[in-house]
Protein backbone atom coordinates (compact mmCIF):
# COMPACT_ATOMS: atom_id res chain seq x y z
CA UNK A 1 0.00 0.00 0.00
CA UNK A 2 2.87 2.36 0.88
CA UNK A 3 4.56 1.64 -2.45
CA UNK A 4 1.18 2.20 -4.18
CA UNK A 5 1.43 -1.14 -5.95
CA UNK A 6 -1.92 -2.12 -4.37
CA UNK A 7 -4.55 0.02 -2.69
CA UNK A 8 -5.40 -0.60 0.96
CA UNK A 9 -8.94 -1.55 -0.12
CA UNK A 10 -7.50 -4.28 -2.39
CA UNK A 11 -5.29 -5.59 0.41
CA UNK A 12 -8.20 -5.65 2.88
CA UNK A 13 -10.33 -7.47 0.30
CA UNK A 14 -7.66 -10.14 -0.10
CA UNK A 15 -7.41 -10.56 3.68
CA UNK A 16 -11.19 -10.87 3.91
CA UNK A 17 -11.00 -13.88 1.58
CA UNK A 18 -8.82 -15.74 4.10
CA UNK A 19 -11.33 -17.80 6.09
CA UNK A 20 -9.26 -20.75 7.28
CA UNK A 21 -8.60 -20.29 11.02
CA UNK A 22 -5.29 -22.19 10.94
CA UNK A 23 -4.09 -20.12 7.97
CA UNK A 24 -4.90 -16.89 9.83
CA UNK A 25 -3.10 -18.17 12.96
CA UNK A 26 0.02 -19.09 10.94
CA UNK A 27 0.02 -15.72 9.17
CA UNK A 28 -0.23 -13.89 12.47
CA UNK A 29 2.50 -15.94 14.13
CA UNK A 30 4.86 -15.58 11.15
CA UNK A 31 4.37 -11.83 11.09
CA UNK A 32 4.88 -11.52 14.85
CA UNK A 33 8.03 -13.62 14.94
CA UNK A 34 9.64 -11.90 11.97
CA UNK A 35 8.83 -8.36 13.02
CA UNK A 36 9.45 -8.91 16.76
CA UNK A 37 8.03 -5.65 18.08
CA UNK A 38 5.49 -5.09 15.30
CA UNK A 39 2.08 -6.75 15.20
CA UNK A 40 -0.23 -7.55 12.33
CA UNK A 41 -3.63 -8.57 13.67
CA UNK A 42 -5.70 -9.68 10.69
CA UNK A 43 -8.92 -9.85 12.66
CA UNK A 44 -8.08 -6.44 14.14
CA UNK A 45 -7.65 -4.97 10.68
CA UNK A 46 -11.03 -6.30 9.58
CA UNK A 47 -12.62 -5.05 12.80
CA UNK A 48 -11.06 -1.60 12.37
CA UNK A 49 -12.39 -1.42 8.82
CA UNK A 50 -15.87 -2.31 10.05
CA UNK A 51 -15.74 0.25 12.87
CA UNK A 52 -14.49 2.89 10.46
CA UNK A 53 -17.40 2.19 8.12
CA UNK A 54 -19.86 2.48 11.01
CA UNK A 55 -18.36 5.62 12.55
CA UNK A 56 -17.21 7.45 9.44
CA UNK A 57 -18.58 10.98 9.30
CA UNK A 58 -21.08 10.92 6.46
CA UNK A 59 -19.59 12.93 3.53
CA UNK A 60 -22.93 14.67 2.94
CA UNK A 61 -22.67 16.21 6.41
CA UNK A 62 -19.11 17.37 5.75
CA UNK A 63 -20.14 18.91 2.43
CA UNK A 64 -23.20 20.64 3.91
CA UNK A 65 -21.11 22.03 6.77
CA UNK A 66 -18.43 23.27 4.37
CA UNK A 67 -21.02 25.10 2.25
CA UNK A 68 -22.52 26.84 5.29
CA UNK A 69 -19.08 27.62 6.69
CA UNK A 70 -17.95 29.23 3.42
CA UNK A 71 -21.05 31.47 3.40
CA UNK A 72 -20.38 32.38 7.04
CA UNK A 73 -16.68 33.15 6.44
CA UNK A 74 -17.12 34.87 3.07
CA UNK A 75 -15.18 32.24 1.08
CA UNK A 76 -16.18 32.31 -2.63
CA UNK A 77 -17.22 28.66 -3.08
CA UNK A 78 -18.59 27.69 -6.52
CA UNK A 79 -20.16 24.52 -7.91
CA UNK A 80 -18.56 23.39 -11.18
CA UNK A 81 -20.58 22.00 -14.09
CA UNK A 82 -19.15 18.53 -13.45
CA UNK A 83 -20.52 18.58 -9.89
CA UNK A 84 -17.19 19.21 -8.16
CA UNK A 85 -16.37 22.40 -6.22
CA UNK A 86 -13.86 25.19 -6.73
CA UNK A 87 -12.51 28.16 -4.78
CA UNK A 88 -10.58 30.61 -6.95
CA UNK A 89 -9.36 32.71 -4.03
CA UNK A 90 -8.97 31.49 -0.47
CA UNK A 91 -8.96 34.56 1.83
CA UNK A 92 -5.63 35.35 3.49
CA UNK A 93 -7.05 35.00 7.01
CA UNK A 94 -7.96 31.37 6.21
CA UNK A 95 -4.54 30.63 4.69
CA UNK A 96 -2.62 32.37 7.48
CA UNK A 97 -2.28 29.36 9.75
CA UNK A 98 0.40 28.78 12.41
CA UNK A 99 3.44 26.56 11.89
CA UNK A 100 1.97 23.81 14.11
CA UNK A 101 -1.06 23.61 11.82
CA UNK A 102 1.15 23.24 8.73
CA UNK A 103 3.20 20.51 10.36
CA UNK A 104 0.05 18.59 11.24
CA UNK A 105 -2.12 19.10 8.15
CA UNK A 106 -0.03 20.81 5.47
CA UNK A 107 -0.19 24.06 3.50
CA UNK A 108 -3.46 25.86 2.73
CA UNK A 109 -3.21 27.02 -0.88
CA UNK A 110 -4.59 30.21 -2.36
CA UNK A 111 -6.88 28.38 -4.79
CA UNK A 112 -8.55 25.00 -5.26
CA UNK A 113 -9.73 24.45 -8.81
CA UNK A 114 -11.48 21.10 -8.46
CA UNK A 115 -12.32 19.17 -5.31
CA UNK A 116 -15.02 16.91 -3.96
CA UNK A 117 -16.14 15.35 -0.68
CA UNK A 118 -16.96 12.03 -2.34
CA UNK A 119 -14.00 9.62 -2.25
CA UNK A 120 -15.24 7.47 -5.14
CA UNK A 121 -15.82 10.53 -7.33
CA UNK A 122 -12.36 11.87 -6.47
CA UNK A 123 -10.70 8.58 -7.44
CA UNK A 124 -12.82 8.16 -10.56
CA UNK A 125 -12.47 11.69 -11.91
CA UNK A 126 -9.11 12.75 -10.52
CA UNK A 127 -10.50 15.53 -8.32
CA UNK A 128 -8.93 16.48 -5.00
CA UNK A 129 -10.56 14.64 -2.10
CA UNK A 130 -11.48 16.84 0.86
CA UNK A 131 -12.25 15.07 4.15
CA UNK A 132 -11.34 15.52 7.83
CA UNK A 133 -7.58 16.01 7.96
CA UNK A 134 -7.42 17.95 4.67
CA UNK A 135 -5.72 21.35 5.28
CA UNK A 136 -8.50 23.37 3.57
CA UNK A 137 -11.28 21.78 5.63
CA UNK A 138 -9.29 21.94 8.87
CA UNK A 139 -8.47 25.65 8.28
CA UNK A 140 -12.15 26.39 7.70
CA UNK A 141 -13.10 24.47 10.87
CA UNK A 142 -10.52 26.41 12.90
CA UNK A 143 -11.83 29.73 11.57
CA UNK A 144 -15.43 28.80 12.36
CA UNK A 145 -14.52 27.68 15.89
CA UNK A 146 -12.69 30.93 16.60
CA UNK A 147 -15.57 33.10 15.38
CA UNK A 148 -18.36 31.11 17.02
CA UNK A 149 -16.79 30.15 20.33
CA UNK A 150 -18.76 32.60 22.47
CA UNK A 151 -22.01 32.01 20.59
CA UNK A 152 -21.64 28.25 21.04
CA UNK A 153 -21.13 28.64 24.78
CA UNK A 154 -24.20 30.92 25.05
CA UNK A 155 -26.12 28.27 23.16
CA UNK A 156 -29.10 28.09 20.82
CA UNK A 157 -32.56 26.58 20.67
CA UNK A 158 -33.62 23.51 18.71
CA UNK A 159 -36.80 21.50 18.24
CA UNK A 160 -36.96 17.70 18.47
CA UNK A 161 -39.35 16.38 15.78
CA UNK A 162 -39.53 13.06 17.63
CA UNK A 163 -40.75 14.91 20.74
CA UNK A 164 -38.41 12.83 22.94
CA UNK A 165 -36.18 15.60 24.30
CA UNK A 166 -37.12 18.58 26.47
CA UNK A 167 -34.11 20.04 28.23
CA UNK A 168 -30.50 21.11 27.84
CA UNK A 169 -27.79 19.30 25.86
CA UNK A 170 -24.26 20.25 26.88
CA UNK A 171 -21.48 19.38 24.41
CA UNK A 172 -18.05 18.60 25.86
CA UNK A 173 -14.56 17.89 24.62
CA UNK A 174 -13.09 15.02 26.63
CA UNK A 175 -9.37 14.31 26.58
CA UNK A 176 -7.23 11.47 27.96
CA UNK A 177 -3.46 11.87 28.39
CA UNK A 178 -0.82 9.21 29.03
CA UNK A 179 2.19 9.23 31.34
CA UNK A 180 4.35 10.89 28.67
CA UNK A 181 2.02 13.88 28.55
CA UNK A 182 0.79 13.01 25.05
CA UNK A 183 -2.90 12.97 24.14
CA UNK A 184 -4.03 9.34 24.06
CA UNK A 185 -7.51 10.20 22.83
CA UNK A 186 -9.92 13.08 22.36
CA UNK A 187 -13.66 12.73 21.82
CA UNK A 188 -16.84 14.79 21.74
CA UNK A 189 -19.45 13.91 24.37
CA UNK A 190 -22.91 15.21 25.19
CA UNK A 191 -24.79 15.36 28.49
CA UNK A 192 -28.56 15.84 28.64
CA UNK A 193 -30.38 17.53 31.51
CA UNK A 194 -34.18 17.13 31.37
CA UNK A 195 -36.22 20.30 31.88
CA UNK A 196 -37.87 21.02 35.21
CA UNK A 197 -40.44 18.35 35.93
CA UNK A 198 -38.87 15.81 33.55
CA UNK A 199 -37.15 12.84 35.15
CA UNK A 200 -34.84 13.44 38.11
CA UNK A 201 -33.12 16.42 36.48
CA UNK A 202 -29.69 14.75 36.59
CA UNK A 203 -27.24 14.98 33.72
CA UNK A 204 -27.17 11.83 31.59
CA UNK A 205 -24.86 10.79 28.76
CA UNK A 206 -26.36 10.83 25.24
CA UNK A 207 -24.90 10.68 21.75
CA UNK A 208 -23.72 14.08 20.43
CA UNK A 209 -25.04 12.93 17.03
CA UNK A 210 -28.53 13.72 18.36
CA UNK A 211 -27.98 17.26 17.05
CA UNK A 212 -28.18 16.03 13.44
CA UNK A 213 -31.86 15.15 13.84
CA UNK A 214 -32.93 18.39 15.54
CA UNK A 215 -34.48 21.39 13.84
CA UNK A 216 -32.86 24.78 14.59
CA UNK A 217 -35.27 27.33 16.03
CA UNK A 218 -35.80 30.32 13.73
CA UNK A 219 -33.78 33.45 14.26
CA UNK A 220 -30.91 31.85 16.16
CA UNK A 221 -32.79 32.01 19.46
CA UNK A 222 -30.72 31.62 22.62
CA UNK A 223 -31.81 29.27 25.41
CA UNK A 224 -33.36 30.68 28.54
CA UNK A 225 -35.61 29.88 31.43
CA UNK A 226 -33.85 26.68 32.49
CA UNK A 227 -31.25 26.32 35.23
CA UNK A 228 -27.93 25.62 33.57
CA UNK A 229 -25.85 22.97 35.37
CA UNK A 230 -22.81 24.19 37.29
CA UNK A 231 -19.35 23.57 35.83
CA UNK A 232 -18.48 21.24 38.71
CA UNK A 233 -21.68 19.28 38.16
CA UNK A 234 -20.88 18.97 34.45
CA UNK A 235 -17.28 17.89 35.12
CA UNK A 236 -18.33 15.25 37.65
CA UNK A 237 -21.03 13.78 35.38
CA UNK A 238 -18.63 13.77 32.41
CA UNK A 239 -15.86 12.06 34.38
CA UNK A 240 -18.18 9.35 35.72
CA UNK A 241 -20.33 8.67 32.68
CA UNK A 242 -18.08 9.53 29.73
CA UNK A 243 -14.39 9.94 30.45
CA UNK A 244 -13.85 6.95 32.74
CA UNK A 245 -15.46 4.50 30.25
CA UNK A 246 -13.47 6.19 27.47
CA UNK A 247 -10.25 5.85 29.53
CA UNK A 248 -10.98 2.15 30.02
CA UNK A 249 -11.59 1.75 26.26
CA UNK A 250 -8.25 3.37 25.44
CA UNK A 251 -6.51 1.43 28.22
CA UNK A 252 -7.68 -1.90 26.80
CA UNK A 253 -6.08 -1.06 23.45
CA UNK A 254 -2.92 0.28 25.10
CA UNK A 255 -2.67 -2.88 27.23
CA UNK A 256 -3.11 -5.04 24.11
CA UNK A 257 -0.21 -3.26 22.40
CA UNK A 258 1.85 -3.36 25.62
CA UNK A 259 1.36 -7.13 25.94
CA UNK A 260 2.67 -7.54 22.39
CA UNK A 261 5.71 -5.41 23.16
CA UNK A 262 6.34 -7.40 26.35
CA UNK A 263 5.90 -10.70 24.53
CA UNK A 264 8.08 -9.93 21.50
CA UNK A 265 10.09 -6.79 22.27
CA UNK A 266 11.47 -7.73 25.69
CA UNK A 267 12.54 -11.31 24.80
CA UNK A 268 14.31 -9.99 21.72
CA UNK A 269 16.35 -7.57 23.84
CA UNK A 270 16.98 -10.17 26.54
CA UNK A 271 18.36 -12.59 23.96
CA UNK A 272 20.72 -9.88 22.71
CA UNK A 273 21.77 -9.01 26.28
CA UNK A 274 22.48 -12.69 26.98
CA UNK A 275 24.58 -12.87 23.82
CA UNK A 276 26.52 -9.75 24.88
CA UNK A 277 27.12 -11.22 28.35
CA UNK A 278 28.27 -14.49 26.80
CA UNK A 279 30.73 -12.61 24.61
CA UNK A 280 32.16 -10.76 27.65
CA UNK A 281 32.45 -14.05 29.53
CA UNK A 282 34.24 -15.58 26.54
CA UNK A 283 36.75 -12.68 26.50
CA UNK A 284 37.32 -13.10 30.24
CA UNK A 285 37.97 -16.85 29.88
CA UNK A 286 40.33 -16.28 26.95
CA UNK A 287 42.29 -13.70 28.96
CA UNK A 288 42.46 -16.11 31.90
CA UNK A 289 43.93 -18.69 29.51
CA UNK A 290 46.70 -16.21 28.63
CA UNK A 291 45.29 -14.77 25.41
CA UNK A 292 45.61 -10.99 24.99
CA UNK A 293 42.29 -9.35 24.04
CA UNK A 294 42.55 -5.71 22.85
CA UNK A 295 41.01 -3.33 25.40
CA UNK A 296 38.84 -1.53 22.76
CA UNK A 297 37.22 -4.86 21.82
CA UNK A 298 36.24 -5.54 25.43
CA UNK A 299 35.09 -1.92 25.89
CA UNK A 300 32.89 -2.12 22.79
CA UNK A 301 31.30 -5.36 24.02
CA UNK A 302 30.66 -3.79 27.44
CA UNK A 303 29.12 -0.68 25.84
CA UNK A 304 26.87 -2.87 23.66
CA UNK A 305 25.62 -4.74 26.74
CA UNK A 306 24.97 -1.49 28.63
CA UNK A 307 23.20 -0.01 25.60
CA UNK A 308 20.94 -3.06 25.32
CA UNK A 309 20.17 -2.92 29.06
CA UNK A 310 19.32 0.76 28.67
CA UNK A 311 17.00 -0.03 25.78
CA UNK A 312 15.27 -2.69 27.89
CA UNK A 313 14.81 -0.23 30.77
CA UNK A 314 13.49 2.45 28.41
CA UNK A 315 11.06 -0.02 26.82
CA UNK A 316 9.69 -1.00 30.24
CA UNK A 317 9.36 2.65 31.26
CA UNK A 318 7.70 3.49 27.92
CA UNK A 319 5.16 0.69 28.43
CA UNK A 320 4.47 1.92 31.96
CA UNK A 321 3.97 5.52 30.88
CA UNK A 322 1.85 4.65 27.84
CA UNK A 323 -0.53 2.54 29.96
CA UNK A 324 -0.84 5.24 32.64
CA UNK A 325 -3.91 7.14 31.41
CA UNK A 326 -5.50 10.14 33.11
CA UNK A 327 -8.58 12.14 32.04
CA UNK A 328 -8.29 15.91 31.78
CA UNK A 329 -11.00 18.26 33.01
CA UNK A 330 -13.54 18.36 30.16
CA UNK A 331 -14.16 21.63 28.35
CA UNK A 332 -17.65 22.85 27.41
CA UNK A 333 -17.92 23.42 23.64
CA UNK A 334 -21.56 24.50 23.44
CA UNK A 335 -25.07 24.09 24.77
CA UNK A 336 -28.46 23.54 23.13
CA UNK A 337 -31.94 24.03 24.60
CA UNK A 338 -34.14 21.39 23.00
CA UNK A 339 -37.93 21.64 22.93
CA UNK A 340 -40.26 18.85 21.76
CA UNK A 341 -41.87 19.61 18.41
CA UNK A 342 -45.39 18.25 18.65
CA UNK A 343 -46.56 17.00 15.28
CA UNK A 344 -50.37 17.31 15.22
CA UNK A 345 -50.94 14.18 13.23
CA UNK A 346 -52.67 11.13 14.68
CA UNK A 347 -50.47 8.18 15.46
CA UNK A 348 -47.12 9.71 14.44
CA UNK A 349 -45.89 10.80 17.88
CA UNK A 350 -43.18 8.72 19.48
CA UNK A 351 -44.62 5.97 21.65
CA UNK A 352 -42.03 4.36 23.93
CA UNK A 353 -44.15 1.26 24.53
CA UNK A 354 -44.67 0.65 20.81
CA UNK A 355 -40.96 1.19 20.13
CA UNK A 356 -40.02 -1.29 22.86
CA UNK A 357 -42.29 -3.96 21.36
CA UNK A 358 -40.85 -3.38 17.88
CA UNK A 359 -37.26 -3.65 19.16
CA UNK A 360 -38.07 -6.85 21.05
CA UNK A 361 -39.68 -8.45 17.97
CA UNK A 362 -36.74 -7.46 15.74
CA UNK A 363 -34.10 -8.73 18.18
CA UNK A 364 -35.93 -12.02 18.75
CA UNK A 365 -36.07 -12.56 14.99
CA UNK A 366 -32.33 -12.00 14.64
CA UNK A 367 -31.52 -14.43 17.44
CA UNK A 368 -33.78 -17.10 15.95
CA UNK A 369 -31.82 -16.71 12.71
CA UNK A 370 -28.59 -17.42 14.59
CA UNK A 371 -27.26 -13.88 14.46
CA UNK A 372 -25.63 -11.99 17.32
CA UNK A 373 -27.54 -8.72 17.75
CA UNK A 374 -26.58 -5.59 19.73
CA UNK A 375 -28.87 -2.66 20.56
CA UNK A 376 -27.08 0.61 19.62
CA UNK A 377 -30.21 2.78 19.46
CA UNK A 378 -28.98 5.07 22.25
CA UNK A 379 -25.94 6.07 20.16
CA UNK A 380 -27.99 7.75 17.40
CA UNK A 381 -25.95 6.09 14.64
CA UNK A 382 -28.74 6.14 12.06
CA UNK A 383 -29.70 2.54 12.84
CA UNK A 384 -30.90 0.75 15.99
CA UNK A 385 -29.34 -2.72 15.80
CA UNK A 386 -26.03 -4.21 14.67
CA UNK A 387 -26.56 -7.88 13.82
CA UNK A 388 -23.71 -10.24 12.94
CA UNK A 389 -24.16 -13.63 11.26
CA UNK A 390 -21.86 -16.59 11.99
CA UNK A 391 -20.06 -15.97 8.69
CA UNK A 392 -19.23 -12.40 9.75
CA UNK A 393 -21.80 -10.62 7.58
CA UNK A 394 -23.25 -7.57 9.35
CA UNK A 395 -26.74 -6.07 9.11
CA UNK A 396 -27.36 -2.50 10.23
CA UNK A 397 -31.04 -2.45 11.15
CA UNK A 398 -33.35 0.52 11.70
CA UNK A 399 -36.47 -0.56 13.58
CA UNK A 400 -39.84 1.18 13.16
CA UNK A 401 -42.88 0.30 15.22
CA UNK A 402 -46.53 1.13 14.55
CA UNK A 403 -49.39 0.68 17.01
CA UNK A 404 -51.54 -0.30 14.04
CA UNK A 405 -50.43 0.30 10.48
CA UNK A 406 -49.61 3.24 8.21
CA UNK A 407 -46.67 5.26 6.98
CA UNK A 408 -43.35 5.58 8.81
CA UNK A 409 -40.88 8.44 9.14
CA UNK A 410 -37.10 8.41 8.81
CA UNK A 411 -34.71 11.02 10.17
CA UNK A 412 -32.12 12.63 7.85
CA UNK A 413 -29.42 10.67 9.69
CA UNK A 414 -31.22 7.36 9.11
CA UNK A 415 -31.79 8.10 5.42
CA UNK A 416 -28.18 9.14 4.86
CA UNK A 417 -26.87 6.05 6.63
CA UNK A 418 -29.17 3.94 4.43
CA UNK A 419 -27.56 5.59 1.41
CA UNK A 420 -24.02 5.03 2.68
CA UNK A 421 -24.43 1.40 3.85
CA UNK A 422 -26.47 0.19 0.87
CA UNK A 423 -27.26 -3.51 0.96
CA UNK A 424 -26.03 -3.82 4.56
CA UNK A 425 -28.79 -1.47 5.75
CA UNK A 426 -32.17 -2.98 6.63
CA UNK A 427 -35.52 -1.52 7.64
CA UNK A 428 -37.50 -3.70 10.05
CA UNK A 429 -41.08 -2.44 10.42
CA UNK A 430 -43.31 -3.99 13.06
CA UNK A 431 -47.06 -3.43 12.65
CA UNK A 432 -49.82 -3.96 15.22
CA UNK A 433 -47.45 -3.60 18.17
CA UNK A 434 -50.40 -3.27 20.57
CA UNK A 435 -52.11 -6.48 19.46
CA UNK A 436 -50.44 -9.08 17.23
CA UNK A 437 -47.04 -7.72 16.10
CA UNK A 438 -45.99 -8.59 12.56
CA UNK A 439 -42.50 -8.01 11.22
CA UNK A 440 -41.69 -6.79 7.70
CA UNK A 441 -38.08 -6.59 6.48
CA UNK A 442 -36.70 -4.41 3.72
CA UNK A 443 -33.07 -4.55 2.56
CA UNK A 444 -31.38 -1.49 1.00
CA UNK A 445 -34.47 0.77 1.32
CA UNK A 446 -32.88 3.53 -0.78
CA UNK A 447 -33.09 1.31 -3.88
CA UNK A 448 -36.85 0.71 -3.54
CA UNK A 449 -38.42 3.58 -1.58
CA UNK A 450 -39.29 7.12 -2.59
CA UNK A 451 -39.77 9.06 0.64
CA UNK A 452 -41.36 12.51 0.81
CA UNK A 453 -39.09 15.08 2.43
CA UNK A 454 -40.91 17.09 5.09
CA UNK A 455 -38.66 20.10 5.65
CA UNK A 456 -40.89 21.60 8.34
CA UNK A 457 -40.23 18.72 10.72
CA UNK A 458 -36.85 17.46 9.39
CA UNK A 459 -38.15 14.02 8.44
CA UNK A 460 -38.69 11.71 5.46
CA UNK A 461 -42.15 10.14 5.30
CA UNK A 462 -42.40 6.69 3.67
CA UNK A 463 -45.85 5.52 2.58
CA UNK A 464 -45.04 2.67 0.18
CA UNK A 465 -42.80 0.61 2.48
CA UNK A 466 -45.17 -2.37 2.76
CA UNK A 467 -45.36 -3.03 -1.00
CA UNK A 468 -41.56 -2.93 -1.24
CA UNK A 469 -41.10 -5.19 1.80
CA UNK A 470 -43.66 -7.74 0.60
CA UNK A 471 -42.01 -7.80 -2.84
CA UNK A 472 -38.63 -8.63 -1.24
CA UNK A 473 -40.03 -11.12 1.25
CA UNK A 474 -41.89 -12.98 -1.47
Amino acid sequence: AIAKRRSLDEIIASIERVTDEEAIRRLQEAALVSLATRHIDLRGILGDQERARENRLVPEYVEAFFQRACRFLGIPLERRQDGAWRIERVPYEIRNVPREFKLRYGEVYSEYRRFTFDKAKAQREGAEFVAPGHPLLEAVIEAVLVRTQESARRGAMFFDPGAKLDGLVVFLEGEIRDGTGDVAGRRLFALYQPASGGGDGRLQLISPAVLWDLKPAPGGSEPGGERAPEEGEIAMAALEQALEPYRQELLRERERVASIRRKYGLPSLEVQIAEAEAKLLEYSEREAAGEEIPAPVIANAQRLKEDLEGRRARLLESIRRETSLTPAIPGVCGVARVLPLRVPEDGMQTDQEVEAVAMRVAMEHERREGREVVDVSAENRGYDLRSRAPDGQVRYIEVKGRAGTGSIVLTPNEWLMAQRLGSQYWLYIVENCRSEPRLYMLQDPVSSLKPEEEVAVVRYRVRDWKQAALAQMG
